[in-house]
């Protein structure tokens, strides 16, 4: 709830009745308010604790020796497809980190690798803004390029990622994604090369984050539960 209370002649917070920690709610008020002008209505808010819920992982869709084993068959997949011909991997970070390093060991081309970062979550649930590359990729030029990515989900962050290495004069483009969510995707894209599939939840693990937690996962399992942090009652 919101609790109103008047600022003094001297600008000063009147102390009133409240539900929590008394005197660290004052003080923390005092100093954001002290110079506030006389007479303005000032207000706090009721911070709750109760309905703290935590979102962590829970179910596993997709177990360790899955992983692997779909990993190897993946690898020896596009060891056919390239054959001797060299090829440039452009990693999406952060996500496909685990995924990208388990895949190139068994990569028997020669290769380089190429990281971008693009953002589009934050520490959101679904993406809140269109991709943005945040890195170059004028070392495709001309070059065989596998780009690599932890999920195929909404679509937008691949597309991005495709287009810019066709702009960036490459001469061949293939996508490998690790998981493709069962969904409508925004921005359709082939994908040359898919590992397994899971179901439209938000997951995390084997690289896959929620805010940053949950990448070092073996295992992909979906999020569950709900966050954790102060509510407006």
């Amino acid at each position: 709830m919101f609790e109103r209370h008047r600022a003094s002649p001297a600008g000063r917070l009147i102390e009133s009745p409240l539900r929590f920690n008394r005197r660290s709610v004052i003080a923390s008020a005092e100093r954001i308010f002290l110079d506030f002008p006389r007479g303005a209505a000032i207000f706090s808010l009721n911070v709750g604790t109760e309905n703290r819920m935590e979102l962590k992982p829970g179910k596993i869709l997709i177990s360790e020796r899955e992983i692997t084993d779909r990993v190897e068959s993946l690898s020896r997949e596009i060891n056919a497809a390239y054959g001797s011909r060299p090829v440039t991997i452009v990693g999406v970070l952060d996500g496909c980190i685990v995924f990208l390093v388990d895949l190139v060991k068994r990569l028997t081309m020669p290769l380089e690798i190429v990281l971008v970062r693009v953002e589009t979550y934050g520490n959101a649930m679904r993406p809140q803004k269109e991709p943005i590359i945040t890195d170059s990729l004028a070392r495709v030029a001309g070059r065989n390029v596998l780009i690599v990515d932890d999920i195929y989900d909404t679509g937008k962050t691949l597309a991005a990622v495709v287009q810019a290495a066709g702009a960036a004069s490459a001469r061949e483009t293939r996508t490998c994604v690790l998981l493709e969510k069962k969904r409508p995707h925004d921005r359709e894209v082939a994908i040359d090369f898919l590992g397994l599939t899971v179901p439209d939840e938000f997951v995390v693990g084997y690289g896959l984050d929620y805010a940053g937690k949950y990448r070092n996962l073996p295992y992909v399992a979906a999020l569950e539960g709900f966050d954790k942090g102060p509510t407006i009652a």
